[in-house]
């Protein structure tokens, strides 16, 4: 189809040549038609224009393309970017909404408190209970060395008296009531043992308690007719007080 309008329009531009050239009222010679030759090279040179034609259209078709392609791609990418971001967020962990507690959870959690209250509680009274008794059992063990301590004591002065009622002679008469307590008032300050190395041991034996005049004892001796008062400080010695 091209071919033939390319021909069609050569054969005017020849027809327009010889009319114009022509300056006598000479009909114009009919226009000759095209040899072989020249239908030959008409017919080599139509297709390169057409090439030419279908090279430019082609071109900016590729243009047209390569834009409708760039744009295209540039929605892709806004799509796929989208996509991820929306991926990201559901994938994200979503935040804890608070929800509104019912009576029935507020009942198990004041329950749950005051059973946890009630643990505490009974945990601190056991653990009171538990330092009372080491309490009482320190106290008790204080009392149990004092007494083992006063024991002593009591067995190491036997044993001296024993020794000392060893010392005296067996014909010795022993000194009446009136003057053993006439002897005892002349000890008054000096030391028990020494009293009792002079009119010998109390024969109503002796009782000792805490004293109120200091951390030692007070000891009353017994002996016929007369009490004999005396101190003992910690570490055992004993001083006579007062005779009675």
């Amino acid at each position: 189809m091209k071919r033939r309008v390319v021909t069609l329009l050569i054969a005017a531009s020849a027809a327009l040549a010889v009319s114009g050239c022509g300056g006598s009222k000479e009909e114009a010679k009919p226009t000759a038609a095209p040899t072989a030759t020249e239908a030959a090279v008409t017919e080599t040179e139509a297709p390169e224009e057409t090439v030419s034609a279908d090279k430019t259209v082609s071109g900016d078709k590729e243009k047209t393309a390569a834009s409708g392609n760039t744009a295209e791609n540039k929605k892709k990418k806004k799509a796929k970017k989208k996509k991820a971001q929306e991926t990201a967020a559901a994938t994200a962990a979503p935040e804890l909404q608070p929800q509104e507690e019912t009576e029935e959870e507020a009942r198990a959690r004041e329950e749950e408190e005051a059973r946890l209250r009630a643990e505490e509680e009974a945990q601190r009274q056991a653990e009171a209970q538990r330092q009372a008794e080491e309490e009482a059992q320190r106290q008790a063990e204080a009392q149990r060395q004092a007494e083992e301590e006063a024991r002593r004591q009591a067995e190491a002065q036997a044993a001296e008296q024993a020794v000392i009622d060893q010392q005296v002679p067996q014909d010795a008469v022993a000194p009446s009531a009136e003057e053993q307590k006439a002897i005892a008032q002349s000890y008054v300050g000096r030391s028990m043992d020494e009293l009792i190395g002079a009119i010998g041991n109390p024969s109503g034996g002796e009782t000792r308690e805490p004293s109120c005049n200091g951390p030692g004892y007070d000891v009353i001796c017994r002996y016929s007719g007369f009490d004999v008062l005396v101190y003992e400080d910690e570490s055992g010695y004993r001083v006579v007080n007062e005779i009675q």
